[in-house]
C-alpha cells in the first residue's frame, strides 16, 4: 500500500537550522482518523506502531503516529529525543527520552474523531510549525500525532521506502541520497552497535550465508542477535536465549543442501542441545543424560520429538562445523576497554563505512584479528589431528588389523570418500590460514590419509586423540605492519603460568580480500 504511506522526501535541513515551517499539508480541521497498524524498521529492528490514518477525496491514506511512541522507539540512538509539555509541546534533541507511562500503547481502540491542522512547537528553542492531529481518550486527554516525514525532516533522521517497508534510519540525514550500499550496510550495523552494546554483551561480524555479504551478530542478554543486510535495510533474527550453561555460536554447512548457516549450542552437566537456522529453515536437536542409581540413560530429541541415537548422529552428522563464530565468554574478553570483538566489530564497520576494507583496519584492531587468527590456527591444527571436519556414526563400526593391533573405525557421515574429506578439510584450513603456510601438506595430510579407510563403498574412520598440552600462546604487541602484511611477538607459558617458555613472532598477511595467519 505504498499510496497509503505519501513518503515523497524533500531537501535535507540539519537540526541547528531548523526550518521556520515545514511544508504545511492542508487538511479538514475535524473528521474521523481510522485506527491502523505500522511496522516501521528502525535501524533494522522492526516496530510496531499503533498509528491513525486521514483518507483524502481519492481515498489515499497518510499515517499519522504518535510523537512519544516515536520518542521512546528512538531513544538510545542518534536521533533520540525528550517530549516535554508546559502549556505546549516541546522537543529537546539528543536527550534520551523519558518515559511518562503508556508508550506504545494505544490509549483508545476503533477509529476517532480528531481535530487538525497546524500545531505549534519547540524543537530545542526554536518555534516551528508542524501539521498533526490531536485525538482524545474517553477521559478527555488528549494525545498528538504527527506525519513521520515531518518528523524526519525536523530531527534528520532518514525515512524512506524500500518497496515493501517504511525505513527509518537514524544513522542517515533526512534527505541524504542513497549511498554505497555497503557503506550503508556499515552505518546501519553500526547504529545497532550504539543501541544494544551495553552491559554484558559482545559482537562479531561473519557471511553466515555464503553470499559475500557479512552479517552482524549481538550478543545481548536476553537473547542473541542475527543482522542482515538485504533490499536496503537490516533485518533482525534471534538466535537463541543467553541463560543458562555455556553457550556458543557456530558457523556450519549443510552437507546435504550446500547451504551455510548458524549453529546454537547451549550445553549444562545434564544436556547438550543445538539448533540450526539455515535459510530453508530451522532444526533442533537435544541430547539430554540421565545418571540417577548408577544407570546411565541418554535420550536423544529432533524438533522436540525423541529419535534413537543412529537417527540422531546422522542427521546431526549433516551439519558441517566450520568454525565459533562467537561464545558467551567474548563478552568477558577485554580489550581496550570493551569485548575484544566489539573493538574488531567496530573498527572494521568504521572502515566499511569509510568505503574502505579491512585492509586499513586500525592498529587495535589488528592486534585483536592476530590473536584470533593465532587462535585459529592452534585450534584447527588440534582440530584436524583429531578428525575435524568429519563425524561418524558410532552405531556402525568395523574392527581391521593394523601393525598386529585392532583398530576400530566408524561410519563417516556425509563424505563418500577420502578425496571428498581432504578437499573440503582444505577449503575450511585455507579460509583461516594463507595459502603460504606450508603445514597442511607437511603435517596434517599424511594424519588424515592415515585414519580412513574404504569398506563396502563406504568411509570409516578411527578416532585419535591429541591434546594441546598446556601450553597457552599469547600475541603481545605489533611489531611492523606494511600494507599486506603485519608482524607480531608473542609468549608461550605453560598452563598460565608467570614463567615464558618461548618466544616468537606471528605473521599475517592479506588474502583473499581477508586477513590471514601466515607462520
Amino acid at each position: 500500500m505504498k499510496k497509503l504511506l505519501s513518503l515523497a522526501l524533500t531537501l535535507c535541513m540539519a537540526i541547528s537550522i531548523l526550518p521556520a515551517a515545514l511544508a504545511a499539508e492542508s487538511i479538514p480541521a475535524s473528521g474521523t482518523a481510522y485506527a491502523s497498524e505500522q511496522s516501521i524498521s528502525i535501524d533494522g529492528k522492526t516496530v510496531c506502531f499503533q498509528t491513525y490514518m486521514l483518507l483524502d477525496e481519492n481515498g489515499n491514506g497518510t499515517n499519522y503516529v504518535r510523537l512519544r511512541d516515536i520518542a521512546c522507539a528512538l531513544s538510545g540512538t542518534r536521533a533520540q529525543f525528550d517530549v516535554v509539555y508546559d502549556g505546549s509541546i516541546g522537543i529537546l534533541t539528543g536527550t534520551a527520552y523519558t518515559p511518562v507511562g503508556g508508550e506504545m500503547a494505544t490509549p483508545f481502540s476503533g477509529d476517532r474523531d480528531y481535530a487538525g491542522g497546524d500545531v505549534s512547537l519547540r524543537i530545542n528553542s526554536a518555534a516551528v510549525d508542524m501539521t498533526a492531529i490531536s485525538l482524545m481518550d474517553d477521559s478527555g486527554n488528549g494525545y498528538t500525532y504527527f506525519k513521520l516525514r515531518d518528523l524526519g525532516q525536523a530531527l534528520d533522521f532518514y525515512v524512506g521506502w524500500n518497496g515493501s517497508a517504511v525505513v527509518l534510519d537514524t544513522a542517515r540525514s533526512y534527505g541524504e541520497e542513497p549511498e554505497d550500499d555497503q557503506a550503508a550496510m556499515a552505518k546501519a550495523m553500526l547504529a545497532v552497535l550504539d543501541r544494544e552494546l551495553t552491559g554484558y554483551c559482545c559482537a562479531r561480524l561473519a557471511d553466515v550465508n555464503g553470499d559475500g555479504v557479512k552479517e552482524l551478530i549481538v550478543l545481548r542478554e536476553p537473547d542473541a542477535m542475527l543482522y542482515t543486510w538485504k533490499d536496503g535495510q537490516l533485518t533482525a533474527e534471534s538466535l537463541g536465549v543467553m541463560a543458562g550453561g555455556q553457550l556458543g555460536w557456530l558457523l556450519c554447512r549443510n552437507i546435504s543442501t550446500g547451504e551455510w548457516g548458524i549453529e546454537f549450542q547451549a550445553g549444562g552437566a545434564y544436556y547438550e542441545d543445538s539448533t540450526f537456522f539455515y535459510p530453508s529453515g530451522t532444526t533442533s536437536f537435544g541430547h539430554s543424560f540421565n545418571y540417577e542409581d548408577g544407570d546411565g540413560h541418554d535420550t536423544y530429541r529432533m524438533n522436540g520429538t525423541e529419535v534413537s541415537r543412529s537417527e540422531f548422529l546422522m542427521a546431526m552428522g549433516q551439519n558441517l562445523r566450520v568454525e565459533e563464530l562467537i561464545s558467551d565468554m567474548d563478552c568477558n574478553d577485554i580489550a581496550f576497554g570493551e569485548p575484544a570483538l566489539v573493538t574488531e566489530t567496530r573498527a572494521e564497520l568504521e572502515c566499511l563505512a569509510a568505503g574502505k576494507t579491512t585492509r586499513d583496519i586500525s592498529d587495535e584492531a589488528l592486534l585483536i584479528i592476530a590473536r584470533r587468527l593465532n587462535d585459529a590456527f592452534g585450534s584447527m591444527h588440534i582440530g584436524i589431528m583429531n578428525n575435524w571436519p568429519t563425524s561418524c556414526n558410532y552405531d556402525d563400526s568395523i574392527t581391521k588389523e593394523i601393525d598386529g593391533n585392532p583398530w576400530v573405525f566408524y561410519r563417516v557421515l556425509g563424505f563418500n570418500s577420502l578425496e571428498d574429506v581432504i578437499r573440503t578439510t582444505r577449503e575450511l584450513w585455507n579460509r583461516k590460514i594463507s595459502r603460504s603456510n606450508p603445514e597442511f601438506d607437511s603435517a596434517l595430510l599424511p594424519q588424515i590419509s592415515s585414519c580412513y579407510i574404504t569398506h563396502n563403498g563406504a568411509l570409516y574412520r578411527t578416532d585419535l586423540g591429541m591434546g594441546d598440552g598446556g601450553i597457552m600462546v599469547v600475541v603481545d604487541k605489533l611489531l611492523l605492519r606494511s600494507e599486506n602484511a603485519a608482524v607480531f611477538s608473542g609468549h608461550c607459558t605453560y598452563y598460565g603460568d608467570e614463567e615464558i617458555l618461548d618466544n616468537f613472532t606471528v605473521t599475517i598477511v592479506y588474502e583473499d580480500g581477508v586477513w590471514k595467519y601466515a607462520e
